[in-house]
């Protein structure tokens, strides 16, 4: 429903909503770049999950247990379609979120040279604010929505890049869901034992730092080896129908 009520608020606004902007690769930079971000999400998208289950160090960037993850057995929720629709229902919803932001921005910023930065960064930490709201969740602390906050900056760096540079709203969603369906379909044994960093004083806070270190730096890359192509996209993006 809010997915609807946005693309009829953005034709509105004289703008069309680009789930599927169309982009034609002008070369093989365009090509390979498109590739290299799309497979670092994916790869992003389960390092996100397993680096909060990692008992060794190699399981933290790859030998993922697999067995860890299971809608049936979620120690988030009782039913395996909450697992199913929570995930499906925040990528879209979220994901939908962050085109009005990317757009909103995109058009205040137009006349500056700092635009495309300062849109991602804008829309992600509008995106990080958010979670604030799960203050409210039940066994939730300020340290839990702090660290979360930190880490949802990073990966809203992410999939902001990530469409910008695709043109693909839908990937995003893809993305975000397949990251939230890992992380509710955590198991009980995935949550006990011995965590990589336990010897650390602050395990969470490492682990947050990690999480948006690693999702920023990536994206900052993107920013400036492919900011030609990301900028075409957002011409695109802002052009007004009146």
């Amino acid at each position: 429903m809010f997915f609807i009520y946005t693309c009829i608020v953005v034709k509105e606004w004289g703008y069309k909503f680009y789930f599927n902007l169309k982009v034609k690769p002008k070369n093989l930079k365009c090509f390979i770049a498109s590739f290299l971000i799309i497979l670092f999400s994916v790869w992003f998208m389960f390092f996100n999950s397993f680096i909060f289950m990692a008992r060794e160090w190699n399981e933290v960037l790859w030998n993922w247990d697999l067995s860890l993850i299971n809608p049936l057995q979620s120690a988030v929720f009782t039913n395996k379609w909450q697992v199913y629709f929570t995930a499906a229902e925040a990528g879209v919803l979220e994901e939908t979120a962050r085109y009005v932001f990317i757009l909103t921005l995109l058009v205040m910023f137009k006349n500056k040279h700092w635009q495309l930065e300062f849109t991602i960064l804008g829309s992600s930490l509008i995106f990080a604010l958010f979670h604030l709201s799960n203050i409210f969740s039940k066994g939730r602390t300020i340290e839990d929505v702090a660290y979360q906050i930190l880490y949802a900056f990073g990966i809203g760096c992410l999939l902001g890049t990530l469409y910008l540079l695709t043109g693909k709203l839908w990937l995003s969603m893809l993305i975000h869901a397949g990251a939230d369906f890992l992380a509710f379909s955590q198991t009980p044994l995935a949550l006990a034992g011995a965590s990589a960093f336990a010897d650390c004083s602050n395990p969470r806070f490492i682990i947050s730092f990690i999480l948006l270190i690693v999702s920023f730096s990536v994206s900052v890359i993107f920013w400036f080896s492919c900011r030609n192509i990301i900028k075409r996209n957002a011409e695109k993006i802002m052009v007004s129908n009146y």
